[in-house]
């Protein structure tokens, strides 16, 4: 939830008092209390950082339930303009964020291929992305298990002929049932 991420950051910046749940306010405690020794109340607060954390979910979830839709609208109204127009900005921006730090750390040379057919399949042919995941999924198979049928020959020459017949064994058994 962005939304609540944002609000807690200014809520709890240099020039105010704690007004939100700073996240690193019980890693801090938690150290605090490992230096001086005080194991138990470092436990105690061990549970507490998941409960602060899923309070940020749970809250406005509680709010939608038991209030319902008018409440929603209500807390959409107060919220300026300037606020959803950001947010809607941003979330136009992070699936070509995405995509970017996707292309820049993946070696697109070599899958350049599969990008494409992914991008097809998006664009011109309307597929969900549960199929694109699946034909993406046969197609990281298929690749991997030919690379490996590839590499199996190296694997066998390199053992010597007669130590390690069960190692050969073993590889030819992996490479036939696919795993």
């Amino acid at each position: 939830m962005i939304q609540n991420d944002i609000l807690r950051k200014i809520g709890s910046g240099p020039g105010t008092k704690y007004i939100f749940i700073d996240d690193n306010f019980v890693a801090h405690r938690m150290q605090n209390d490992n230096n001086a020794g005080k194991w138990k109340s470092m436990n105690r607060l061990a549970w507490c950082g998941p409960l602060l954390c899923s309070l940020q979910t749970a809250l406005p979830t509680l709010i939608v339930v038991i209030f319902g839709a008018n409440v929603v609208n209500f807390i959409l109204k107060v919220i300026p303009e300037w606020v959803t127009d950001g947010l809607s900005i941003a979330a136009g921006i992070l699936p070509v964020v995405g995509i970017g730090m996707l292309m820049r750390y993946m070696p697109i040379k070599k899958f350049l291929p599969f990008v494409l057919i992914g991008f097809v399949l998006s664009a011109y042919l309307s597929v969900p992305v549960l199929g694109i995941a699946i034909v993406g999924f046969a197609a990281t198979f298929w690749y991997f298990t030919s690379e490996l049928k590839k590499q199996m020959p190296l694997q066998l020459q390199q053992l010597p002929e007669q130590e390690h017949m069960k190692q050969r064994e073993m590889i030819s058994m992996s490479i036939s049932t696919g795993g």
